[in-house]
């Protein structure tokens, strides 16, 4: 913990310090400009305008990803992605960039090229802390989604030695991880302590659906995933299960309305079940 401490006062001397660089030119570009040169205000806009552009174009790459990530922020990721891919093509390496490109990629399936993102982020020196950490988070994310469960958990456990906090999307995470793993203590321990956190926490009862699903307690995963849909309903991956305990009960009409409902949400790579099965047993009852 002293040595995060070290690190995070080491990277907040050195923003500061670039910060207070960009203020010390733009202080002297007035003294030059308006009480050296004599010259109107305008002016003094001019050559902050100029010195924006020169810094701009000077760290293309960077600001480029830069851009893209306000463009992303604003609802535009079309467009945000283009700037990401340009951004990369320039060698940019800026840290919000990389991490929400990484994201938009997992979200889209593409594991291993988000780790790629992820990877290059996790190797950059002088790191904000708070990405830093949110991307660990991804890493451990992306080695499950593509099959190495073992290095995911690994990742998850070195975050719990290193941060005295963590988030309930991060138990959460880490239970369902566990259980994938065959280790439904584990599954059970994190997924409680998420809902100690809050205890409406949809997904943490999606949770507890799918580790009683595994263990055949059918009724108690039924309970579950119902209560994970009355606080958040549009979690398709409740709603999936919901459909395979209906049909294992042959209660054909609420298996076909959850299905049914389950093809009507939207999946992305962070969800536990896959557009393939939802919509496999969709056909099924069409």
């Amino acid at each position: 913990m002293k040595e995060l401490i070290v690190k995070i006062k080491s990277i907040d001397f050195k923003t500061n310090f670039k910060r207070n660089i960009h203020l010390l030119i733009l202080i002297s570009l007035f003294i030059i400009v308006v009480s050296v040169l004599h010259q109107p205000w305008y002016i003094y806009l001019l050559s902050v305008l100029l010195y924006l552009i020169a810094n701009y174009l000077i760290f293309l790459g960077d600001s480029i990803g830069l851009t893209g990530y306000f463009v992303q922020t604003i609802g535009k990721e079309e467009l945000a992605i283009k700037c990401y891919q340009s951004a990369e093509k320039l060698g940019g390496k800026n840290q919000y960039a990389l991490i929400s490109y990484g994201l938009i990629l997992l979200k889209d399936f593409q594991a291993k090229e988000a780790l790629i993102r992820f990877e290059k982020l996790d190797s950059l020196k002088n790191k904000k802390p708070i990405l830093e950490k949110y991307n660990r988070h991804n890493l451990g994310i992306c080695y499950w989604k593509i099959g190495d469960l073992k290095k995911s958990i690994e990742i998850f456990d070195k975050m719990i030695e290193d941060y005295e906090v963590q988030s309930i999307n991060f138990l959460t995470t880490l239970g369902f991880i566990y259980l994938l793993n065959g280790n439904e203590d584990k599954a059970f321990e994190f997924t409680n302590k998420a809902l100690e956190e809050d205890p409406d926490h949809g997904p943490a009862y999606d949770n507890l659906g799918q580790i009683y699903y595994r263990q055949n307690k059918l009724d108690l995963a039924e309970e579950n995933f119902l209560k994970a849909l009355e606080l958040k309903n549009t979690m398709v991956d409740s709603k999936y299960y919901l459909g395979l305990i209906y049909e294992e009960k042959d209660d054909i009409e609420k298996a076909k309305f959850y299905f049914e409902e389950a093809f009507n949400c939207n999946i992305n790579g962070l969800n536990t079940v896959t557009p393939e099965q939802v919509e496999e047993k969709h056909n099924k009852y069409k």
